[in-house]
């Protein structure tokens, strides 16, 4: 990194951030779930786990790596691999709330 460019990347570090953004097609496809039936927002949100699991796991491969290094690099590394479990785990229990709600309708 050139001197110019390391002052650049100083100057851009001080700013606030401005940008706060998560996109997730599987959000989207579940905020639009009544257009079929229940079965395809379950199987949605089972797909979504699935995907934040997977990538759970691969960051904590990493994991070691970073421990060794320190610093912020492995903060955010853990932030990810909390970010990941815990939407995983929204995805279950928002699994199970749509199983009961038609187990009961079922009644």
């Amino acid at each position: 990194i050139t001197a110019a460019g390391r002052k650049e990347l100083r100057t851009w570090l001080r700013e606030p951030p401005t940008t706060f953004e998560t996109r997730d097609e599987g959000l989207l496809k579940l905020f639009f779930a009544d257009a079929l039936p229940q079965q395809d927002a379950v199987n949605t949100l089972r797909t979504m786990r699935e995907h934040h699991l997977d990538t759970a796991e691969r960051l904590r491969q990493i994991e070691p790596k970073a421990m060794a290094a320190g610093g912020y690099p492995l903060m955010v590394l853990r932030g990810g691999i909390e970010y990941s479990e815990w939407h995983a785990d929204w995805c279950e229990r928002m699994q199970r709330q749509l199983l009961a709600e038609a187990e009961e309708e079922a009644s």
